[in-house]
């Protein structure tokens, strides 16, 4: 059976997981959406809102994460330096709520609160980074030959 111990095991794997991959320039390998799964899983069964949040906030980091390009390498050295740092410190507030669902539950909601600041800086990034990407082509334009 799972253990709230091995959920908070899967968050730090994790987060070594995603600053390695940081500092490589590459994202992906990572296990977000298992995290956010579970714990949506063990809320909605417990009808226990704080899981639920907690499935949310890593929910809307690892879609936050999939519009950054898993493959960075090509970026300017500026990009890759701040999306390093944004996202390592995503990571390590990852760690904090991983933390207080070990040590002390009545410090999830501003863990997750703090964590959910740094998931947004991500987001802004993503945001910026994705205007500059080129678009792909629309289905119909490539039926066009376009």
């Amino acid at each position: 059976m799972l253990t709230q111990a091995d959920m908070v095991k899967l968050i730090r794997e994790t987060t070594e997981k995603i600053s390695a991959e940081a500092k490589k320039d590459i994202m992906g390998g990572h296990k977000l959406s298992e995290i956010a799964t579970l714990f949506h899983l063990i809320g909605s069964t417990k009808k226990d809102g704080k899981y639920l949040l907690v499935a949310n906030v890593f929910g809307t980091f690892e879609e936050d994460l999939r519009r950054i390009p898993s493959d960075w390498r090509m970026f300017d050295d500026d990009t890759k330096k701040e999306l390093r740092k944004i996202i390592e410190n995503a990571a390590g507030k990852m760690v904090k709520v991983a933390d207080s669902l070990e040590d002390n539950p009545d410090d999830l909601f501003e863990a997750l609160a703090d964590f959910a600041v740094g998931i947004n800086d991500v987001s802004d990034k993503a945001e910026e980074i994705s205007k500059r990407l080129p678009k792909a082509p629309s289905f119909e334009q490539l039926l066009k030959g376009e």
